[in-house]
């Protein structure tokens, strides 16, 4: 029984990378006004991640950049790859003041090689693939003449990162639904 649930648990994961890489069309999060509150803990790195992701989204503007501030400190008292991974997260959060893709990129380097990153595959993933994004991102810096074209790209991938960061979000509820239906 133990077992089928890790490799169903791999298997949502895989297909939760693949979700973030291919990107889908945008549909916007509600907003909410406070981000900054501490999340608990959830037993699934990955489901940490992606539930911080997702009050960073539906979170307001200055919600988001309070949690960058809040994400910083954390990572000037204790510098481990949970709290790298929430100041990437935080810097990489779209429509505020604080962001700052090559920052995201950075730290979600630095969460993943961190010498107390005990990752599971999923959330190994997931930092990967939001590395790779905003490294993209950031390497595609617009120049005077194409910076109408390259906002609207920049606009266009945060989209489909947010919708690949909804669609993460339903699948790791439907397989909390599942691991905890009865057999």
């Amino acid at each position: 029984m133990h077992s089928e649930r890790r490799t169903h648990t791999l298997c949502v994961a895989a297909m939760l990378g693949a979700l973030l890489v291919a990107g889908c069309a945008h549909r916007p999060a509600a907003e909410t006004e406070d981000v900054a509150h501490e999340t608990e803990q959830a037993a699934d790195p990955a489901i940490d991640l992606l539930l911080y992701a997702h009050e960073l989204q539906s979170g307001s503007p200055e919600a988001r950049a309070k949690a960058v501030e809040q994400a910083r400190s954390a990572v000037d008292d204790a510098p481990d790859a949970r709290n790298l991974a929430r100041l990437a997260l935080a810097y990489g959060a779209p429509k505020q003041t604080r962001y700052t893709p090559d920052l995201a990129a950075r730290y979600a380097g630095r969460a993943l090689e961190a010498d107390d990153a005990r990752w599971n595959a999923a959330a190994r993933q997931y930092l990967r693939d939001y590395r790779r994004f905003y490294t993209r991102l950031t390497e595609q810096s617009p120049s005077d003449d194409d910076s109408e074209d390259a906002r609207a790209r920049i606009a266009e991938l945060e989209a489909q990162l947010d919708e690949a960061h909804r669609k993460l979000r339903e699948m790791a509820t439907i397989e909390e639904r599942l691991g905890s239906s009865p057999p």
